[in-house]
């Protein structure tokens, strides 16, 4: 079974500038044992900074394609719905395989 997890840009950022991954098209790959975990672009939904959540986005990870089908907008570290502005933090979702239960 496979499970899902959010990496922010700068803890990917990290991990390429310290040689312990590198963020190739569609996949971060673990340089000591060469595994693969498939990537999409996504946003954490932080909190609401001025507004309601009525979308009840908050403590959410979405695709970055759809956070843009919601129709709002990007500014720097945060997201603009109606009424609403989200703090985000922009990374990736990994795909990577559960451990194998010994």
């Amino acid at each position: 079974m496979a499970t899902l997890r959010f990496i922010s840009e700068q803890q990917v950022e990290t991990w390429v500038d310290s040689r312990v991954a590198d963020l190739n098209p569609g996949a971060l790959v673990d340089l000591e044992t060469q595994e693969s975990c498939p990537t999409r672009e996504a946003v954490r939904f932080i909190r609401v900074e001025w507004g309601e959540d009525e979308k009840g986005l908050t403590n959410r990870v979405l695709g970055l394609e759809d956070v843009k089908a919601l129709g709002g907008e990007f500014a720097e570290e945060s997201f603009i719905l109606g009424q609403t502005v989200y703090a985000i933090a922009r990374g990736w979702m990994l795909v990577c395989a559960a451990p194998a239960e010994s």
